[in-house]
């Protein structure tokens, strides 16, 4: 498959960050989830993971280019892989994103 050197990258950052971070304790948003969430090889205290399809089965359904339906300071951790090209004004997008991850997370 054309892209799976990119999510084998993608897995192995989300690993390094489980045994780096101890995410055990933190609340995770998975933006552009889709069907298969990187986060789900994460425990975490919470995860929210958002889809423009409803087919996926998202908990929350949405166009990411129209905002992230989320209160600011609410994430400690946003995972969005495959996500930016899908985007059309990636400076708002990245402002959402700022907007709520909680001071000091990633």
């Amino acid at each position: 498959m054309l892209f799976e050197p990119f999510r084998k990258r993608e897995i192995e950052i989300v690993r390094r960050f489980i045994f780096e971070e101890k995410p055990q304790d933190k609340i995770i948003v998975d933006l552009g989830a889709g069907n298969n969430p990187v986060s789900n090889s994460i425990q975490c205290k919470k995860r929210i993971t958002v889809d423009i399809s409803p087919d996926v089965n998202p908990d929350i359904v949405c166009d990411l280019n129209t905002g992230i339906p989320l209160k600011d300071e609410s994430a400690d951790v946003i995972i969005a892989c495959q996500v930016i090209e899908h985007i059309y004004h990636s400076k708002k997008f990245i402002g959402e994103i700022k907007r709520i991850l909680k001071l000091g997370g990633h």
